[in-house]
């Protein structure tokens, strides 16, 4: 929702159940009615979560955000096969606290730039601080005691 709001040139969904993808796609469609990208490729699209629509998209992809619990419980596969990725690209893994995923790893040996999901916690840790409190919340501290409770390195 959030590169919808942000005016994202293009979005590609992807889920598990392309009918989940599909009816979020319709429920952004006013968000992207403005024209399409040029080379006709659409602005918002759902694709099926197979290696072969993802590989046909992926050239034109800058960055990959990742929300699926893959990786939260140890070494699970990766969503997007490792020869899929490139230099180049920004993946995001939703995912922290459990060491580097198979996917951040692949998109480092691909050359990709990676940031796990330790910002979000973060930053959702001091919005309710912030929302509990009625202060700003101290983030610098909170900072260093999440790097020191998890080894957290922040972006890759």
């Amino acid at each position: 929702m959030q590169c919808a709001t942000e005016g994202s040139r293009r979005l590609v969904l992807v889920n598990r159940t392309f009918e989940k993808a599909a009816a979020l796609a319709a429920e952004l469609k006013p968000d992207f009615a403005a024209p399409g990208e040029p080379g006709g490729m659409p602005r918002l699209e759902a694709i099926a979560w197979s290696e072969e629509a993802m590989s046909g998209q992926m050239a034109e992809i800058d960055l990959i955000i990742n929300a699926t619990p893959l990786g939260m419980h140890g070494a699970a596969a990766s969503p997007i096969p490792a020869r899929l990725l490139r230099p180049g690209q920004m993946v995001y893994d939703a995912v922290y606290g459990a060491g580097r995923t198979a996917l951040l790893a692949a998109a480092e040996e691909a050359g990709a730039r990676c940031a796990d999901g330790s910002s979000m916690l973060l930053h959702q840790g001091a919005l309710a601080f912030e929302i509990w409190f009625g202060r700003p919340a101290p983030l610098e501290e909170m900072r260093r005691a999440l790097e020191a409770a998890s080894q957290w390195k922040g972006e890759r």
